[in-house]
């Protein structure tokens, strides 16, 4: 193995970056938004999960599963909606 003198192996190699100035056509990314956490998408698994429980069982359990579905879709759409006006 042949070893250059001059290099040193504990130093990383060196990157020449560009500059970020205007000339060169980059421009600075706006900063990302996240939505606010929700208990919207476990109640809606919970509504699908009634709604095929009750097609086994009892349509009652069906009723009570597309209400909790229907509102749990209605509170993620207002919510994403609310969000997003801001």
């Amino acid at each position: 193995m042949n070893r250059d003198s001059t290099s040193d192996s504990r130093t990383p190699p060196t990157v020449e970056v560009a500059s970020s100035g205007p000339s060169s056509g980059w421009s600075t990314p706006q900063p990302e938004r996240v939505p606010a956490p929700t208990v919207a998408p476990a109640a809606l698994a919970l509504g699908a999960t009634l709604v095929a429980f009750g097609a086994l069982t009892s349509p009652i359990i069906s009723i009570v599963g597309g209400a909790v579905a229907g509102g749990a879709v209605v509170a993620w759409i207002r919510g994403n909606h609310d969000e997003h006006t801001r």
